[in-house]
């Protein structure tokens, strides 16, 4: 505080008030020329408090996020004014109040002007905060939009599709995606769609990178996806029933529901021989499919329910074959072990002729050619008996019996007897005092040690 003047009349009392709301007493003492000293004058006045602008920490500026700074405001002489000078995505949310909120998304990283101004009602020196700033780029990142890594496993058969999206950066964005070959992507922009029918049942795992011209640190998306195998039918298996053993057994797969994938399984054909000298039978094969013995493979497609697996030669030694299920893959896995699925059994019975011819005819003889199967792969006896004509009557021995045992186990000990199963043939050569053409048919007779054959009679 000072005097204007210190001499004359009059005098004024100037300064600057501090503003600190503080009451002063200020006097004055005036002195003439003689040197008498007048009464002092005193006065005293009460300042106001200057204007005073506070604001929170403003907090990092980046595009695309919201930003939010308060300012609160004191001093002077209510009501207060304040005023935003700045961008138009900036707001204050009063105009008026001892306080007031700055809002606002930057949109762009590009520099931006910004004023937050405080006044009073009274003049009082206004407070102003400058908010001028540029926003930072948003990090990349990646988020799911939807299914694009679905936390329950795949079913094999079953699509996948999956929708990403990038946030952050300046928005020029580049994807790569490195994922199975199954695995199809569509860039949009921002958007990365994802598709595709896994081709194995496994665990895959695939990466999404994004990547923008600015500079940014790129962003990863990881996924691991798993792939299960589908429920699989119950499997039963029918046979055929031939009418001989000579006939080729069919062999028909059924599921109890259909295929949900395509399969591809092996199926093995095995025979236990109940016979004398052998514990197989090389006759037991698959004649269909062509070219396989034991063992092949088969294909199910998908959504069958039934497949004719072929068909297989019994054979005519006794014993049991067995139709054993030895695998069952899918999506390129094992779905199944072993499965004995069937059986037919080929019993022991008497000899079956199944055919009596005659060879190298002479004037006084012939060959008796007789064609047949033990299944037991013994014989014990062959009988012969001659017919003769009407009104001729047959001299001598009207047959004869042969005693097999020895020769049927002398034969099926050999390499030759077990590439034929049990099948024989037996030629009887018969020597005829006479006219042979008397004889008009011969019957012939086999046994074994179950019994015997059925007789078979064939004319001369």
């Amino acid at each position: 505080m000072r005097l204007t003047n210190t001499t004359g009349p009059a005098t004024s009392i100037i300064g600057e008030a501090p503003g600190d709301g503080a009451t002063y007493i200020v006097g004055v003492t005036v002195t003439d020329d003689a040197g008498n000293t007048f009464r002092p004058t005193q006065c005293s006045f009460r300042t106001l408090e200057a204007l005073s602008l506070r604001t929170t920490p403003p907090g990092d500026l980046v595009v695309g996020v919201p930003w939010v700074v308060s300012f609160t405001g004191s001093g002077g002489v209510d009501p207060y004014r304040w005023s935003l000078s700045g961008p138009a995505w900036l707001t204050l949310n009063a105009t008026s109040g001892p306080g007031v909120t700055l809002t606002g998304t930057p949109p762009d990283a590009l520099p931006f002007a910004c004023r937050v101004t405080f006044q009073d009602s009274v003049g009082s020196r206004p407070q102003s905060f400058d908010c001028s700033n540029k926003a930072a780029l948003a990090p990349l990142s990646v988020n799911i939009v939807s299914s694009a890594c679905p936390a329950e496993p795949l079913v094999f058969g079953q699509s996948f599709g999956g929708q990403l999206r990038a946030v952050g950066g300046d928005e020029t964005y580049s994807w790569r995606v490195n994922g199975p070959s199954w695995l199809q992507s569509v860039p949009s922009g921002g958007f990365l769609a994802l598709s595709g029918t896994p081709d194995l049942i496994q665990e895959y795992t695939y990466t999404v990178d994004v990547s923008d011209r600015s500079g940014s640190a790129p962003a990863r998306y990881s996924c691991t996806l798993r792939v299960i195998p589908p429920g699989i039918p119950s499997f039963s298996m029918s046979l055929g029933s031939p009418s001989t053993l000579l006939e080729p057994v069919s062999v028909i797969l059924e599921l109890s529901a259909p295929a949900p994938i395509a399969l591809v399984g092996d199926v093995e054909l095995i025979f236990v021989a109940n016979a004398f000298a052998t514990t197989d039978n090389p006759q037991v094969q698959w004649v269909e499919p062509a070219g396989q013995r034991r063992l092949f493979t088969f294909q199910i497609p998908a959504g069958a329910r039934s497949i004719v697996l072929g068909r297989f030669q019994l054979g005519t030694v006794a014993g049991v074959a067995s139709i054993t299920l030895t695998g069952l893959r899918g999506g390129g896995i094992s779905l199944l072990p072993g499965l004995s699925a069937g059986q037919v059994t080929v019993p022991v019975l008497p000899p079956v002729l199944t055919d009596i011819a005659f060879e190298s005819e002479t004037p006084t003889g012939f060959t008796i050619v007789a064609t047949g199967f033990s299944t037991p792969r013994n014989l014990t006896s062959a009988t012969v008996t001659f017919n003769p004509r009407p009104g001729s009557q047959l001299t001598g021995s009207a047959g004869f019996t042969i005693d097999l045992t020895t020769t049927s186990r002398t034969y099926y000990q050999t390499a030759e007897s077990l590439e034929g199963g049990s099948t024989f043939v037996l030629r009887f050569p018969v020597t005829i005092t006479g006219n042979k053409a008397d004889i008009a048919s011969i019957s012939v007779v086999f046994t074994n040690s179950v019994g015997q054959s059925t007789v078979i009679t064939r004319d001369r």
